[in-house]
């Protein structure tokens, strides 16, 4: 009874672990129309990491809010309208 319970428990550690199936080339093929979508994917997430730490950077560049409206009420004082308010 001991010997049946520990071939079970063998069983299911394998099949568990997946140590059940036989490694062959029949295996492997399987997996193959899987591996350009994943560099793919890996490609795309480090592009666009790689992008977005770009962005980071250049975002010290831009223009406040505050002079933005500056510019834009001189501009319409100008020609004569009225100065937006936020």
């Amino acid at each position: 009874m001991a010997k049946l319970n520990k071939k079970l428990a063998i069983k299911s550690y394998q099949k568990q672990h997946g140590l059940h199936h036989k490694i062959d080339k029949k295996y492997g093929k399987v997996y193959w129309p899987y591996l350009p979508i994943l560099l793919v994917t890996i490609l795309g997430m480090s592009l666009g990491l790689l992008i977005s730490t770009q962005n980071q950077n250049s975002k010290s560049n831009t223009v406040s809010y505050a002079s933005l409206l500056t510019t834009t009420n001189q501009l319409r004082i100008k020609n004569g309208l009225s100065p937006t308010k936020l």
